[in-house]
């Protein structure tokens, strides 16, 4: 057949550019937009990857004149995570490849695409602790033990010494003022969080070093309003009299005291894939990021059709093929808090 190999032969060179320029344009989009607080392409070298975490390093002390100087270890934990492999292409009859009948270009700028998705499928169904066999066949726990969200640590202490964890409760996304009160006290709790030496794990300076808010799509326009939206204009009437934005209305509390106080998070990240009310805080002081990525492989590429496969041969289908193997974990999150909407 040889219009089909022919055909095969004009195809084949811009799939694979297409495939690979649309996958690595996403790719550098989802950098741009995670970054923050995902640990992207951590280098991996086996099947599992082995990890330390450090719990707290030992504090500085006084050291009173003619006593030994002594020293304490770091306080640590083992932990490890499994890589995976993943897969996506293209797929085609061979009579729509002989007849020119596929939009190869569509086809594989969409499929690039989609393969680029994944760590961002990935980071939702962590965060929200989703089971999707297709991507993770289960989530990762943090070194503690537990999830990335949790009340207690692995041994059912209170998480980072304060009741409640990494979780605040929240009222409801239908109010902005509600949202910004959770907001708060999601602050105020990663203030409080402490090391295993009952030290805080933050200065004063949390809020200056960028704040990134995470929720579902449909909660954009409440979450929009209760973090970016400005004061209303006040007025005075021509008698005098208070008024907003027209005579003879009454004055009402207008300001948005979370710009006002200067802690307004410095993204907002609305995604499909984050389902239901909770939303999630991520904070850029943390000194480890919450999840990370470790890739093992990046895109290998294999092309399949009658010449060289009998699959192929049997059903008449052209193949181009990508696949790809990664890891996810989770580091100590500190770095993180949700605020849990029913």
């Amino acid at each position: 057949m040889p219009d089909l190999m022919n055909a095969i032969n004009v195809l084949t060179p811009g799939i694979k550019a297409d495939f690979q320029d649309q996958y690595l344009s996403t790719w550098k989009a989802n950098i741009a937009q995670y970054a923050d607080f995902v640990d992207f392409a951590r280098p991996a070298d086996g099947a599992y990857m082995i990890y330390g975490a450090w719990k707290s390093a030992p504090h500085a002390t006084r050291w009173p004149r003619g006593t030994p100087r002594g020293a304490k270890g770091m306080d640590a934990v083992q932990y490890q995570i499994v890589i995976h492999d993943f897969k996506n292409g293209v797929v085609a009859h061979e009579n729509d490849v002989a007849d020119a009948r596929i939009d190869a270009k569509r086809a594989a700028m969409q499929a690039g695409e989609n393969a680029a998705r994944v760590p961002v499928k990935i980071f939702y169904q962590i965060d929200g602790a989703v089971t999707n066999p297709l991507l993770l066949p289960s989530i990762p726990n943090a070194p503690d033990g537990a999830a990335l969200f949790s009340a207690t640590d692995g041994t059912g202490a209170a998480r980072f010494g304060v009741t409640g964890g990494n979780i605040v409760t929240g009222t409801t996304v239908a109010n902005p003022v509600q949202i910004q009160a959770a907001y708060a006290a999601a602050i105020v709790r990663a203030k409080g969080f402490l090391d295993s030496e009952g030290e805080p794990f933050y200065d004063d300076s949390l809020e200056s070093k960028g704040i990134t808010i995470v929720a579902g799509i449909d909660n954009y326009y409440n979450l929009k309003k209760a973090f970016e939206q400005d004061r209303t204009v006040v007025l005075l009437s021509a008698t005098g009299a208070e008024g907003v934005g027209a005579a003879g209305v009454a004055a009402t509390n207008q300001t948005n005291p979370i710009k006002d106080l200067g802690i307004t998070p410095v993204r907002l990240i609305t995604n499909p894939y984050k389902t239901g009310n909770s939303w999630s805080i991520y904070f850029g002081a943390a000194p480890v990021k919450p999840v990370f990525q470790a890739i093992r492989e990046g895109l290998q590429y294999v092309e399949a059709n009658r010449f060289n496969n009998s699959d192929c041969l049997e059903m008449k289908l052209v193949k181009w093929l990508w696949d790809w193997r990664e890891g996810w974990g989770v580091n100590l999150p500190i770095g993180a808090v949700k605020v849990e909407v029913s």
